[in-house]
């Protein structure tokens, strides 16, 4: 399997570190935010991720899910996998058809569910977070 480019959103640094470690021990590349907005920032500087690793519930004016729909929405290839401790926010999540991983999770849990919502889009099929161009019919 070829190392992954995480983005990691998560607002609690223990957690954050914790996910971080784990992640990079299996030789995947992790870049951290705090907050939904720090990563849609990120997002919008061009670096090309694999998978979206976001805590569904943060405080600010977007949460986990606000970030992915907003992703979906903009770069609808670039995969979103949400963790929660809340099981009210997690039937939202499932309703609109994004993956979730319940906290707390053990390292191969983490791993697991990364690695399979990453390489669930294929391949060929994937663009990241870069909008495709198209020509328009003239």
């Amino acid at each position: 399997m070829r190392p992954l480019r995480v983005l990691l959103a998560e607002d609690n640094a223990q957690v954050a570190e914790v996910a971080a470690s784990v992640l990079t021990e299996r030789g995947h590349t992790v870049v951290s935010s705090a907050n939904a907005s720090e990563a849609l920032h990120v997002l919008d500087s061009g670096q090309p991720f694999d998978v979206i690793l976001s805590d569904l519930v943060m405080p600010g004016e977007m949460n986990g899910f606000d970030l992915a729909q907003h992703v979906r929405s903009r770069w609808p290839a670039l995969p979103v996998l949400l963790a929660t401790g809340y099981s009210d926010q997690a039937a939202k999540a499932i309703k609109e058809g994004f993956p979730l991983i319940s906290k707390p999770y053990e390292p191969a849990a983490l791993l697991l569910a990364v690695e399979k919502t990453a390489f669930a889009v294929a391949i060929s099929t994937r663009g990241g977070n870069v909008v495709p161009l198209t020509r328009s019919a003239t």
